[in-house]
Formats: structure tokens, C-alpha cells, sequence
């Protein structure tokens, strides 16, 4: 055999010898990732338990009995306390396969008590040594961690990596590296992560547990009743009665309901919300409720809430094709056919037809609206008004008797009001009404208004027909002599316009003023 022959030989054998010491390392990378994955779940698993066992004692700070001695307040339990409450197999090893020890964590809010309807808690377990392939460089053993997340059939294996080190990753979450040396957070350290919430009215605890793919994957054994699983295909979160799994995204008769004590009654509802419709009935239909607390009874059809606490007292069924958005509006609600925009509108129970924008508005009158509160001093558009006056609209169309003689009794004041202390100008309705009882622009008091306001707008008309009459006498006084009539005329037209734009400016500030008064009442 030749020496080139020979060498070929050599080699050939050396690439098949290292070939063969790289798979066998390979698998045995892999073989390690399993064993740390499963005996992480093995702890994970008992210190779930643990958690279970013993909420009400670990929401009060009671020491909690582990064989003969005691778990610390506010401390997590080790290995060998879960082994002494029969947690763990007596048979299980509490040191590692891979070195160090198992550490764990629990944590919850300070705010937890026993009637708390919602105390998350969460759970880490991890093991006390980083996996690195070469510690001088801090290297992670990328085949172990790997195999590690792969191979967990709970999908709740996590670990450090280089660009994250100050986190612990797993599928679809994310906690703090617990330990955090060197800064921001060693990195392979690999840890099992559960967590779940206690609900005081149903006395359990909701156990968040890791994703899966598919609703064909949910697990048929070894669920505890409450257990929660997301299902990332579907985009649905179920959990576990004890028998069998059932959607949170629950959907009955075409009614979507998503949050604690959303209801799912009625047909073709959306109520998404802790406690969102909560007393809604089956008859409630096309109703969209969203928030905290929102639409408790959002009963009747055709109403959209959105916002905490908005709706949340309203009872009758008869409510209607109402639109509320913004934070405790309309708590009251008895009424159809609303739009209201803005926070802590209070709305008079039974009127109808109406609508309120702004924050802290009074609606107290039906075929109303109201635009800004106390707050508001300004109205201001770039927009012409305009409204209907189509002729075949009105009926019983006479010459108003609102002419020069009303104009003249007029008495314009100047006031301050009383809301906000600003100076305004305009009329005293209750002078008004003296000159003239049944002028359409008062607005008199009522069950739901107590106040009298003026529409003055109303107003307009009478100027324009004290500007005829007064046309009318000059030609009849000054027929000879034209051009006086014509520079009268032309002084009339300048003072009434510019009575017109004051007339405009003392409408909207007496409205505000009418408003201001009204909330004022409320509060007395």
C-alpha cells in the first residue's frame, strides 16, 4: 500500500472518529437539556402545589408547617421542605444531576388579601448554576439550553441569553433573572416559570400554565381545576373545570365575553371587561360593552359603552341604541337614543333623544344637547350654524308680533357669572318674559330644569322686523329728502349689525351660564 494511500486511510478514519465524537457529544447535550428540563418541572410541579395549599396562609404571612419544622413567612420553600410535606417523591434527589442546587421564588402583591377577586402569583424555579460551555469566556451551552425549552412538554422552560441576560425568556413570556451577577443578570441560567391568579368569590387559584400550539394539544391528564392555557392558533385563552376544557373567549349565541364575570348572556353581544354587562339579562341583544365595570346591566339593544365604569347602574330594559364613551358616564342610564363623549356625565333617567359632550355635563332635558361644562367659557367653530327652515316644515306661519316695540323694552344688562366669575352681556329672562309672556325664545323651568333660559337666536327675527318698521316710518317721514333717508338707513343697518354679533356672543355665554347654575343646583 502506497504511503499517499495510507494517509488518505488516515484521515478518513480521524474524520469518522470525530464525526462520531461530535454526535455522541450532541446527544449527549441533548440527553442533558431533557434531564435539567424535566427535574425543573418535577420542582415547578410541587411548588405549584405548595402555592395552592397554602394561599390563604401565604396571603396572611403565616408560617406553613413542612414535616416538623416550619417554611419562613414570606419565604419560598426549598426541595427538601417540599419533600417534607410529601410535595415532592421521597425518592427525588433535591441536589441537581449537573451540579449547584434548586432555587425558588414566589411572588405576589403586597395588596393581596382574602377578598381580593384577582392576586396574581407567580413561580420560579431555576437552577443555582448557569449552563455555559467555557466560564472564562461565559460561553452559553446553546445545545443544552436548547434542548432544554425544546423538550419541556409544559412549554414553560426559559433561560438567560446574551443580549437578555437581566431576563429569564421562555415561550410567549419573560420574568428577571433572579440572579443578577455579573450585571444586568448571568446568562444560562435556566428556570421554570408558572403563573396564576387567586379569585377570592370563586376561592381558587387560576393557574396560568404555558402556551400551546393547538387546541388538539391541550393536555386530557395531570390539569388541576383552574388551570389556564393559551392556544396561539386560535388566539383563545381555556381553562380547565376539571372535566373538560372551556373557552374564556366564551361565545354563546353569537355573545363574545372575555374578562372575570364578563357576562355571556343574551344574543350577538361583545362584553370584554372584568365584570363587564355583568347583570345582563338573556334578552339583551347587539350590545357592545368594553371595560371595568362598564354596562353592568347593559340590558335593551343597540347600545355601545366603552369606558370603566360608564353604564355601570343602568337597569332598564328599555334602554336603547345608546352610544357612551368616556370614564363613569351616565351611571344612571334609563333612556334611549344617547350620544355621550366625555367622563362623569350624569344623565337624568328617562330622557331620550339627547346628546352630551364634554367632561362633568348635565344632561337633564330630552331633545338636548349640551356641549362643555363649567369649565367651558368659549364655543368656538369655523363652521357656519345652520338650521332647518324649509317651508314645508312649518305650519301656522303668521307676521311674528316681536317688532320695534318688543326691541325697545328690551333691557341688555352686564352681569358676572357666578360659575367662574366672568363678565358677561345679554338679557334677564325673567325680564323677558314680562315684556312678553309667550315669546318663543323662553325657555321656562320644568321638572328636570329649574332655571329659565333664552334662546337667542329667537331673538334675530325681531331685529329684523324692528329694522322694517323703522325703514318703513323714515320713508314715511323723510320721503323728500332721500339722501337723509339713505345715511339713516345706513346707520341703522351698521348698529344693527353689530347688536346682531353681540346678540350672538351673550347666546352662548348665557347657555353656559344656564349649565354652570344647573350643576351648581346638583351639588347643593
Amino acid at each position: 500500500m502506497s504511503p499517499i494511500t495510507i494517509g488518505i486511510s488516515v484521515l478518513v478514519t480521524l474524520g469518522i472518529a470525530i464525526g462520531a465524537a461530535l454526535t455522541a457529544k450532541q446527544g449527549l447535550n441533548t440527553t442533558k437539556g431533557s434531564v435539567a428540563a424535566s427535574q425543573l418541572q418535577v420542582v415547578s410541579a410541587a411548588l405549584h402545589n405548595y402555592v395552592l395549599n397554602n394561599t390563604a396562609a401565604l396571603i396572611n404571612g403565616t408560617p406553613i408547617t413542612a414535616g416538623t419544622g416550619t417554611v419562613a413567612v414570606n419565604k419560598s420553600p426549598t426541595p427538601d421542605e417540599l419533600k417534607a410535606m410529601s410535595l415532592l417523591n421521597a425518592n427525588f434527589s433535591t441536589t441537581p444531576t449537573y451540579g449547584g442546587a434548586y432555587l425558588t421564588s414566589i411572588t405576589f402583591p403586597n395588596t393581596c388579601n382574602l377578598t381580593t377577586n384577582a392576586c396574581p402569583f407567580s413561580e420560579l424555579v431555576y437552577y443555582q448554576n448557569p449552563f455555559l460551555s467555557d466560564v472564562s469566556t461565559r460561553a452559553l451551552d446553546i445545545h443544552v439550553l436548547g434542548s432544554a425549552v425544546s423538550s419541556s412538554t409544559e412549554k414553560n422552560i426559559g433561560f438567560s441569553a446574551t443580549n437578555t441576560s437581566g431576563l429569564i425568556s421562555g415561550p410567549g413570556w419573560q420574568v428577571s433573572n433572579p440572579i443578577a451577577t455579573p450585571a444586568p443578570g448571568a446568562i444560562g441560567v435556566l428556570g421554570a416559570y408558572r403563573f396564576y391568579s387567586y379569585n377570592a368569590t370563586l376561592n381558587n387559584s387560576y393557574n396560568w400554565k404555558s402556551p400551546i400550539d393547538t387546541v388538539l394539544n391541550l393536555p386530557t391528564t395531570n390539569n388541576v381545576s383552574g388551570d389556564v392555557r393559551y392556544v396561539v392558533n386560535i388566539n383563545t385563552a381555556f381553562y380547565w373545570n376539571g372535566t373538560t376544557w372551556l373557552s374564556l373567549n366564551n361565545s354563546v349565541n353569537n355573545t363574545v365575553s372575555l374578562g372575570a364575570n364578563a357576562s355571556n348572556l343574551g344574543t350577538n353581544n361583545t362584553h370584554i371587561g372584568v365584570n363587564a354587562a355583568q347583570s345582563s339579562t338573556a334578552s339583551s341583544q347587539s350590545n357592545t360593552v368594553l371595560g371595568y365595570n362598564s354596562g353592568l346591566s347593559a340590558n335593551g339593544q343597540g347600545n355601545t359603552t366603552i369606558g370603566a365604569s360608564s353604564g355601570s347602574n343602568a337597569s332598564n330594559t328599555t334602554n336603547n341604541n345608546n352610544t357612551i364613551v368616556g370614564y363613569s358616564s351616565a351611571n344612571t342610564l334609563s333612556s334611549s337614543n344617547l350620544t355621550i363623549v366625555g367622563s362623569n356625565v350624569t344623565v337624568t333617567p328617562g330622557i331620550t333623544n339627547a346628546i352630551a359632550i364634554g367632561n362633568g355635563v348635565n344632561l337633564t332635558a330630552s331633545n338636548t344637547a349640551v356641549i362643555g361644562s363649567t369649565g367651558i367659557t368659549n364655543l368656538v367653530t369655523t363652521a357656519a350654524y345652520a338650521g332647518n327652515s324649509d317651508f314645508r316644515l312649518k305650519s301656522n306661519i303668521r307676521i311674528s308680533p316681536y317688532g320695534l316695540n318688543f326691541i325697545r323694552a328690551l333691557q341688555p344688562v352686564d352681569y358676572t357669572l357666578k360659575s367662574n366669575q366672568t363678565q358677561q352681556t345679554g338679557f334677564i329672562a325673567q325680564d323677558v318674559e314680562k315684556i312678553a309672556p309667550e315669546f318663543p325664545g323662553i325657555i321656562k323651568p320644568n321638572a328636570s330644569d329649574p332655571y329659565y333660559a333664552l334662546t337667542y337666536a329667537s331673538f334675530i327675527p325681531s331685529l329684523v322686523q324692528s329694522i322694517q318698521e323703522l325703514d318703513a316710518k323714515l320713508h314715511r317721514s323723510h320721503s323728500n329728502d332721500p339722501a337723509r333717508i339713505r345715511s339713516l338707513q345706513f346707520i341703522l343697518a351698521g348698529a344693527m349689525v353689530i347688536l346682531l354679533i353681540m346678540m350672538g356672543l351673550s347666546y352662548w355665554s348665557y347657555l353656559i351660564f344656564k349649565k354652570n347654575e344647573r350643576l351648581k343646583l346638583v351639588i347643593d
